[in-house]
């Protein structure tokens, strides 16, 4: 079989004697648009990351292959995590909050890179949404008088 660049095929390629149905197929199969050529493109599945194998599963209501990917990919998560807001029990509720919204993603979830890619987004994602509301707390002054030291007039 004639691949492309990057573990693509080319479906033409796969039986020139039935190229006229494939020609009619192109108009309905979607291209790769950084692709120039006019043969529609489709992944070879033998480069599929084994987690977004993984991640196919849990989109097809697979729960325990939700839970081998949670196993794989926690010490990943919580590594960039934890460089990124330099406290490892806030990282280690940050990577539960990351996996929440993997796993409410999941519908929407797209091969078209490798899943540590997909999920380091998430990630740093949940770390500016965190930093982000913690900047606002810090912000918010407190107009009431403390108790313990009263103003006093000059």
């Amino acid at each position: 079989m004639d691949t492309g660049s990057a573990g693509w095929a080319c479906r033409g390629a796969l039986n020139p004697t039935k190229a006229s149905a494939n020609r009619m197929a192109e108009d309905l199969l979607p291209k790769r648009p950084d692709m120039n050529s006019s043969c529609p493109l489709i992944p070879c599945t033998s480069e599929i990351d084994p987690d977004a194998r993984l991640m196919i599963r849990v989109q097809n209501g697979d729960e325990e292959s939700f839970a081998i990917l949670l196993n794989r990919n926690r010490n990943y998560v919580l590594q960039c995590l934890s460089r990124m807001v330099r406290n490892l029990a806030l990282a280690e509720e940050l990577v539960q909050d990351v996996f929440v919204r993997v796993y409410r993603a999941r519908a929407t979830y797209e091969p078209r890179a490798k899943f540590s890619t997909w999920i380091y987004r998430i990630a740093m994602n949940v770390a500016l949404n965190y930093f982000r509301d913690e900047k606002r707390t810090c912000r918010s002054l407190s107009l009431d008088v403390p108790e313990t030291g009263r103003l006093r007039r000059e």
